[in-house]
């Protein structure tokens, strides 16, 4: 999942697509960074709603704009969170 930064990102809360929001509801999932770096934990409450990223992006000094990539392995109950820019979520969209 990719999503851009509203302000304050700190703040942040993001719908889960529908195409997965089965696997996820209520579940929590331990977060890193790309560098393998604890960074909280992700939650997905009954509704669909996604938090838990404010740590990361405090600790990463995110701003309004910034695209926070959320890789889910959904199996072993983990997430990645990585901060990219506009050409590297253009290189690993599916419509590229």
């Amino acid at each position: 999942l990719a999503a851009r930064l509203p302000d304050p990102p700190s703040h942040f809360v993001l719908g889960i697509p529908l195409a997965i929001r089965r696997f996820v509801l209520g579940r929590e999932f331990s977060a890193t960074d790309e560098h393998g770096l604890a960074a909280g934990t992700v939650r997905v409450n009954d509704e669909g709603a996604s938090y838990g990223y404010g740590p990361f992006l405090v600790r990463r000094g995110a701003d309004a704009g910034d695209i926070l990539l959320i890789s889910l392995r959904i199996t072993e109950g983990l997430s990645t969170l990585q901060l990219i820019d506009d050409e590297e979520l253009e290189a690993i969209s599916p419509l590229a």
